[in-house]
């Protein structure tokens, strides 16, 4: 029976959350209405993946190596193997008046501008003259907890 290697293209199920429960992701409607995180625009199905290439967090990816088509596991991963640790200097007090005619309320999810790009910031604190803006991951100092299943290894 063929196992997941680096260069397997392959079909995952998956079920993220963080460890105190809260599921963020899912590749299956049900459990994502289920949750209350169902998005319409998004496609539930196996995510599809070329090991080592498709870029996703690496525990994910070291997870997936020596698989064997419908196996199924729970896997833990930190931070580090994640989306890091969440590092202070991508907390930024940003001058209020740069949100001329708009009222940002805390945890409210805001995009900047930065040299050209666009740069998704969560409101982490507003006071009278600035608001501070976090632009790490959402999940940055999480510890993940996935369930996987491989659908299919081409």
């Amino acid at each position: 029976m063929k196992s997941v290697k680096n260069g397997s293209k392959i079909e995952v199920d998956y079920e993220g959350k963080v460890k105190d429960g809260q599921m963020f992701d899912t590749s299956k409607e049900d459990i994502a209405r289920e949750n209350n995180i169902y998005q319409k625009q998004k496609e539930y199905s196996p995510m599809k993946v070329i090991v080592g290439e498709t870029p996703l967090i690496k525990g994910f990816t070291d997870a997936l190596i020596g698989m064997k088509e419908n196996e199924e596991k729970e896997i833990t991963i930190e931070p580090k193997d994640g989306y890091g640790d969440k590092n202070p200097q991508f907390l930024v007090n940003v001058p209020k008046e740069n949100f001329k005619g708009l009222s940002p309320k805390k945890e409210q999810l805001v995009v900047m501008e930065i040299k050209g790009q666009q740069r998704p910031a969560r409101v982490k604190e507003i006071k009278e003259d600035k608001i501070k803006l976090d632009f790490n991951h959402p999940l940055a100092g999480r510890t993940l907890v996935f369930k996987l299943k491989i659908v299919k290894i081409n």
